[in-house]
């Protein structure tokens, strides 16, 4: 039996309970934005260790077609883990997202600041990447360290506020209570 199928009722209940906090919106996040999000859980496998791996896969304002994540987590707080994934992606997708994006016009400056962001940050990697870290931190997948959104947002900012006018907030300063890595 696969994975699906074997888990079917949980992840049920996952996209159940994921369609019940967009409709309750506990963080009053932006309506309209939500009513366009269109959520399903692709695995759901249960680890050795009280533990579950689930993938998901998100489409609607702001998530191109191939959009998808995953997490690892354990149960807390009183809920079952098919609540607690849920509100996890729900939460997610709340401090992900960028809501000045919505304006076609600044979208599309947004998406020229994070190219030109990346291409200035990926020189400087090349061109010293002692100096550039300054410090060793744990590398988190292929060519990412621990901290380099911080880095990243702060040079879209940059790009942003000197090249379009645009003050823009990271997600870290949306979010102040959030830990972000």
């Amino acid at each position: 039996m696969d994975e699906i199928n074997k888990y079917k009722d949980s992840i049920e209940y996952i996209e159940n309970e994921f369609q019940k906090i967009i409709k309750e919106n506990p963080l009053n996040f932006d309506k309209e934005y939500l009513s366009q999000i269109r959520f399903k859980v692709t695995s759901f496998k249960k680890g050795d260790d009280q533990s579950y791996d689930v993938n998901y896969e998100i489409k609607g304002f702001d998530y191109g077609d191939d959009y998808s994540n995953g997490l690892i987590l354990s149960s807390r707080d009183g809920l079952s883990i098919e609540e607690e994934i849920a509100k996890s992606i729900y939460d997610d997708i709340v401090m992900g997202t960028d809501l000045m994006r919505k304006d076609p016009k600044v979208r599309e400056c947004i998406d020229r600041a994070e190219e030109e962001a990346e291409e200035i940050l990926e020189n400087k990697k090349k061109k010293d990447k002692k100096k550039f870290w300054g410090w060793a931190r744990p590398e988190i997948g292929k060519g990412h360290h621990l901290g380099d959104c911080h880095i990243f947002w702060e040079e879209k900012k940059r790009i942003l506020k000197e090249k379009y006018n645009i003050d823009w907030k990271t997600p870290a300063e949306i979010n102040p209570s959030a830990k972000f890595d």
